[in-house]
């Protein structure tokens, strides 16, 4: 619930925590008294830029604070020094699945489970669980399940058992009492996931909002300071003594009020032990309380595919540019492999030469010799086709399964299962998707520096998304803005790489991705 939550706004009272059950306890620890009071504007911000309390956006963090918990979370899942390997990971209160669009950048992940008590939140933002257009073009190299429950994070569902990691951004503080001392049984004593964290905010430091008081939340249950948040965790290290906890901040205090903390405090629970099978899984037998919302398999494609795509992409491009400047007609052209080698997007691979040459053979592709170096065979072909217009929508994907939506929700497919189709006759809005997926808060797709990094090996269209190939007869025809969205790829990969070179450091990336929905836009005017 790290985003702004959606309840009704009579809920919105302070609720005091009761008294703690003891300092060996996991319930409630005793925070400072504060008087109940309704939900007030934050002095200085209109009430229709509050946001429902979230009384953090009143001071200026940048990037946003909750950009520096989403990258600051990542960022452990993505220690394998540390915590190894992360594949499977639950993000509880996930609530808007704000956090999913930072999960995605974690290439290790295969498996996202997504948690919250409310439906009706879920299912509004259900779009966010599914594969859109940036997933299409911008495939990840492995594969990739994301599905959506609706529960009780303290009912054990066997679905969930063998998280590598679990994540509670801002969560804990909006659980009532008897829930939240029923959680660390569902979490530590069920699950047993290598790694937890958990985020909740510092009441110490609310004292730096401007005309604050009470909670920064309306439906916040308590807040407690570092102290308090520690002698929980220590609560429950003790009933799980396999796990060990460190603490950290989020969201540094201005200089002078170093003694208040970060504006957000946060617990790594890290297990020490490496049993061999989840030891909640003997005699729990099949429990599936959650219901399941959404269930996708998101396209990939392997590091072989993308190298060799890459390849032939540049291959064409600089064999077409040399048979255009070429005073007279040639046949074919060589183009040295060396050269295709040292392009961004293939050398991000960290592909040798001999790699190379050993993976255009494999597939049939005429590779010579010549002054001792190898080089790619261009053909322009006989019509005269390799235009700029055919190289920007040609087909360079080997044919592959298609991909797409998954089947109606709450159909539990089953994992790897990637034999799913494109609904085309409920065509949604691609350009609507792109501008969503890179501003629904500005930093989606970002890196983990909260800065914009639009493109990690985008890849051509294959043959099955019809851009050269018109499906037969009384087949699904695909949407014109698709079509538009690949030819413009090519385009945007070379725009890429010229302001990438001009401009160093993120700026060339946060060019290339303001400019992206200009492109779109002007193609579907065409």
């Amino acid at each position: 619930m790290d985003q702004d939550d959606d309840l009704p706004a009579e809920a919105a009272a302070v609720v005091v925590p009761g008294p703690s059950a003891g300092p060996g306890s996991v319930g409630l620890p005793s925070p400072a008294a504060a008087p109940a009071a309704p939900h007030r504007p934050v002095m200085g911000i209109p009430p229709d830029l509050d946001h429902g309390g979230d009384h953090e956006r009143c001071t200026m963090f940048e990037p946003a604070l909750y950009i520096q918990r989403y990258t600051t979370v990542c960022r452990l899942l993505a220690d394998v020094q540390r915590f190894g390997v992360v594949r499977k990971v639950l993000d509880m209160g996930c609530s808007e699945m704000s956090f999913l669009q930072f999960l995605k950048s974690i290439p290790t992940l295969s498996d996202i489970c997504l948690l919250d008590i409310s439906e009706e939140t879920l299912r509004r933002h259900l779009h966010r669980a599914s594969p859109g257009a940036r997933d299409r073009l911008e495939r990840r190299l492995q594969p990739l399940r994301v599905r959506v429950f609706c529960g009780d994070v303290t009912r054990p569902d066997t679905r969930l058992l063998g998280c590598d990691a679990v994540t509670g951004i801002e969560v804990i503080e909006h659980l009532e009492s008897p829930v939240l001392r029923a959680l660390p049984a569902a979490l530590f004593g069920f699950l047993r996931p290598r790694l937890v964290v958990l985020t909740t905010p510092n009441a110490e430091f609310n004292e730096l909002f401007p005309g604050f008081t009470g909670m920064r939340h309306w439906d916040h249950k308590f807040e407690w300071t570092r102290a308090e948040f520690q002698l929980w965790c220590a609560g429950v290290v003790s009933q799980y003594p396999e796990y060990e906890v460190s603490f950290d901040g989020i969201g540094p205090p201005p200089a002078g009020s170093e003694r208040l903390g970060c504006c957000s405090q946060m617990a790594v629970f890290h297990r020490r032990d490496e049993p061999a099978a989840p030891a909640a899984a003997a005699g729990t037998g099949e429990q599936q309380p959650h219901q399941l919302l959404s269930d996708h398999q998101f396209p990939f494609e392997s590091r072989e595919d993308r190298l060799y795509n890459d390849v032939l992409y540049h291959a064409r491009q600089i064999g077409y540019g040399r048979v255009e400047a070429a005073a007279g007609p040639r046949r074919e052209e060589l183009v040295p492999l060396a050269m295709i080698a040292d392009m961004p997007s293939v050398s991000a691979a960290g592909a040798s030469l001999d790699e190379l040459v050993g993976l255009l053979s494999a597939r049939g592709e005429p590779v010579v010799v010549h002054g001792g170096r190898p080089h790619v065979v261009y053909r322009p072909p006989a019509d005269g086709s390799d235009s700029e217009d055919e190289l920007a929508g040609g087909d360079l994907r080997p044919a592959e399964p298609a991909v797409g939506r998954q089947p109606a929700a709450g159909a539990d497919s089953a994992a790897g299962d990637a034999s799913y189709h494109d609904d085309w006759d409920n065509e949604p809005n691609w350009e609507q998707e792109i501008m969503d997926s890179r501003s629904w808060d500005s930093h989606a797709g970002c890196d983990w520096d909260g800065r914009p990094d639009p493109v990690q090996g985008w890849s051509e269209p294959s043959e099955t998304d019809a851009v050269d190939h018109p499906p037969a007869a009384g087949a699904p025809q695909t949407p014109g803005s698709v079509r538009r969205l690949h030819a413009a790829l090519p385009a945007y990969r070379l725009m890429l790489d010229l302001l990438r070179a001009c401009f160093p450091g993120c700026w060339g990336a946060s060019l290339a991705a303001a400019l992206l929905p200009s492109i779109v836009a002007e193609l579907n005017y065409r």
